[in-house]
């Protein structure tokens, strides 16, 4: 699967990324700080992209070095989620998410 890159410049959240649901759950994440930037990454079993997206429930990632970071971090989830975003919560900084599924469909 093709790298998907989440970005924030102030505090906001990111739109959301979506995982491929055929595919296997094991996903890649990479959190690169420019400036000083505090950040959570966030997740969901919710789908993202269906409407309304006021009623999508975000997570703490499992990940605890991804949850309220300042420095760049790495890491990777075993579980399934289906939604991903970045939450810059603090600082004038810049984060940028770098997220990667394993590739391939999963056989039945």
């Amino acid at each position: 699967m093709q790298p998907t890159v989440l970005r924030t410049n102030a505090v906001q959240a990111s739109p959301a990324a979506t995982n491929d649901y055929y595919g296997w759950p094991n996903v890649s994440l990479q959190a690169v700080v420019t400036g000083a930037a505090t950040y959570s990454v966030e997740v969901t079993l919710d789908n993202p992209l269906r409407p309304p997206a006021a009623g999508v429930t975000w997570f703490p990632c499992p990940i605890a070095t991804l949850v309220g970071a300042s420095t760049n971090q790495l890491g990777a989830l075993q579980d399934f989620v289906l939604g991903i975003r970045l939450n810059q919560t603090a600082g004038a900084g810049s984060v940028a998410l770098t997220i990667i599924q394993v590739g391939g469909a999963r056989g039945n």
